[in-house]
């Protein structure tokens, strides 16, 4: 898998160019919604959490859990945030800044889904970082 897409409509947030080292991964994220196009460079280095371990536990606790669950990546280039609601929905909170460091842009966007879909997204971000 190349690459994968989360989203719906006009909004989406694409993960693609996986590249690994001895150091751990670097990949692109990109955000599309209408009238914007962001991208940036994320290094994950060992020995912060895997990205696919955090969508493992949102899909192990697909009943819902209290309060935000959150994943960084080891330069904070990617922020992400998940809530769930008593009825099953799911909000994905992505946040991007430029691979460079500092504050010259933020981008945030959301994804919904449902509780049952946190299987078949857990699985799709496992089969991404294991190519």
């Amino acid at each position: 898998m190349e690459s994968f897409a989360l989203g719906h409509g006009e909004s989406w947030v694409t993960f693609r160019d996986l590249q690994r080292d001895n150091d751990g991964c670097a990949f692109v994220i990109a955000i599309k919604e209408p009238d914007l196009c962001a991208s940036t460079r994320v290094d994950h280095c060992e020995p912060f959490p895997k990205l696919e371990g955090f969508f493992q536990n949102l899909a192990k606790n697909w009943r819902g859990w209290a309060g935000e669950l959150t994943w960084r990546s080891s330069e904070a280039q990617l922020e992400l945030g998940a809530t769930c609601d008593a009825t099953g929905h799911v909000k994905l909170q992505f946040r991007l800044r430029p691979d460079s460091g500092g504050d010259a842009w933020r981008v945030t966007t959301h994804v919904f889904l449902e509780a049952g879909q946190l299987d078949s997204v857990a699985n799709r971000v496992t089969a991404f970082f294991s190519q």
